[in-house]
């Protein structure tokens, strides 16, 4: 039987199906990749019959997904709100559930401008380019400790030209000295180096200083809001994301440390997934 499109979506799809929940879309993704066209072309041009090059990079490629390896890796790029973002193996996959966080800063400050936000451990700068493309009179400040996942976010922030974002390198707030700011967020790592349900696939391929944090996935999450009192401005705002078993731990964190109004925030699996709290002077 020739390679069509559409003998390759229905046979690929079939193998995948036992290793991937999303074995049809991730199919579609790597043909699409490989044709360079949109999932449409797909279905409009299904009897097309890929050439021996085509083909042989997407058997390439959808050996290495049979093998484990995210999507977003082998693609090259990941959809996060309203961006198509540049991802590799130095920066965390942006993922849907984080997006409460974008929705969360944007419906509270809907009539705020010119407002001062730093986003802690960036990655591809999903979180602090979102902001950005849709505030672009706020000031994004974005810092991550790896300097290639920096790069990373420096080529997403000049593909969409977002002149408002500044990208730091260095661990939490080390480079920023005494600067304030009106909102900090956070993705940082939270998960406890011995949890049992993380995906083996995500602990083999995705970057373990994004993930992995000590004191039952605490650490970096205490750190942030304990350093995070000398860099908020007087009803400073921050939230972050986290376990959805972790609210109560992270909400008593922020309140042994002087946060009040403290909020919980749900996941499109409604676990709650992020905690937000003020620091009133």
């Amino acid at each position: 039987m020739p390679d069509t499109i559409r003998h390759i979506l229905l046979s690929h799809t079939q193998k995948l199906h036992v290793f991937s929940d999303s074995a049809r879309l991730d199919v579609e993704r790597l043909l699409c990749h490989v044709l360079d066209v949109t999932p449409s072309h797909l279905y409009t041009w299904s009897e097309k019959i890929l050439t021996t090059e085509e083909h042989t990079l997407f058997e390439t490629l959808f050996t290495q997904r049979m093998n484990g390896e995210p999507i977003a890796y082998l693609i090259g790029k990941q959809g996060f709100w309203k961006l198509e973002l540049c991802v590799n193996e130095h920066t965390l996959i942006p993922r849907p559930d984080t997006e409460v966080l974008i929705e969360t800063i944007l419906k509270r400050f809907k009539q705020c401008t010119k407002l001062d936000v730093i986003d802690l451990g960036t990655g591809s700068g999903a979180i602090a380019l979102s902001l950005a493309h849709e505030k672009p009179d706020w000031a994004i400040t974005a810092i991550d400790y790896c300097d290639k996942a920096l790069a990373v976010a420096a080529q997403n922030k000049n593909a969409y030209n977002l002149s408002n974002v500044e990208l730091i390198c260095g661990s939490w707030y080390q480079p920023i000295a005494n600067r304030q700011f009106d909102i900090i967020v956070s993705n940082p790592p939270y998960i406890d180096p011995s949890d049992p349900k993380l995906c083996p696939n995500v602990r083999q391929y995705e970057p373990t200083m994004a993930l992995i944090s000590k004191d039952n996935g605490l650490a970096d999450i205490t750190h942030i809001i304990y350093q995070g009192k000398a860099h908020l401005k007087p009803s400073g705002f921050m939230i972050l994301e986290h376990g959805f078993q972790q609210a109560q731990s992270v909400a008593e964190i922020f309140k042994s440390h002087g946060y009040q109004a403290i909020e919980h925030y749900t996941d499109l699996a409604g676990q709650t997934r992020a905690t937000s709290a003020t620091l009133y002077a």
